[in-house]
């Protein structure tokens, strides 16, 4: 069965069309979430893992698969469950109360958690989440899942040559708007109460 058949049949109600999703997306989904959970120190957090994976799943089915109407037959539908994935890793690791996310047991700790990298990941990833979806998607298949720029045209549905200057026009929006937000922000706390 094709993506978009699967898709289709799983909006329509059809019998066994969901446990498919799940049976051939859960490990997909489940590793993108742990490499987002693994960024922060939860990667081997099995429980951590499932959690993100309910929740991507409760979010396809929500508002009468809202979220899985949105899906576009261009796209890999691994590609598109996987940045829906990504999305919850975060949403879950900002939810957590603030100094919970710990080292993995056989990390090596060489001293006090670098706070302004975490910071900087953290508004990054705020920031990713604003850019609009396909610059989203470009990005996320070009930075963290490492796809050449064949495999790229390929699942974008565009010429090779015009997929470096997608990612180009990309990373100038996402660096607009970390800049915006760094401006917003003001400065670190340390500066203002210096």
């Amino acid at each position: 069965m094709e993506d978009a058949e699967l898709v289709r049949a799983c909006l329509a109600g059809a019998t066994g069309a969901w446990e498919r999703l799940v049976r051939d997306h859960a490990r997909g989904i489940g590793a993108v979430a742990r490499r987002v959970l693994s960024a922060a120190g939860r990667g081997k957090d099995e429980d951590a893992v499932e959690e993100v994976r309910s929740r991507v799943y409760a979010a396809l089915l929500a508002d009468g698969g809202r979220l899985l109407a949105r899906y576009r037959p261009q796209f890999r539908l691994s590609t598109y469950l996987g940045v829906i994935a990504r999305t919850h890793a975060n949403r879950w690791l900002r939810a957590l109360p603030r100094g919970a996310v710990s080292v993995e047991e056989g990390d090596a700790v060489t001293g006090p958690p670098d706070l302004a990298r975490a910071e900087t990941l953290e508004a990054v990833r705020a920031a990713l989440e604003s850019l609009a979806s396909r610059d989203r998607l470009t990005l996320s298949l070009f930075y963290y899942e490492g796809k050449d720029y064949q495999a790229i045209a390929g699942i974008l549905g565009v010429s090779i040559n015009s997929v470096g200057a997608a990612i180009t026009r990309a990373r100038r929006r996402l660096a607009a708007l970390l800049g915006r937000r760094v401006h917003e922000a003001g400065p670190p706390e340390a500066i203002r109460d210096g």
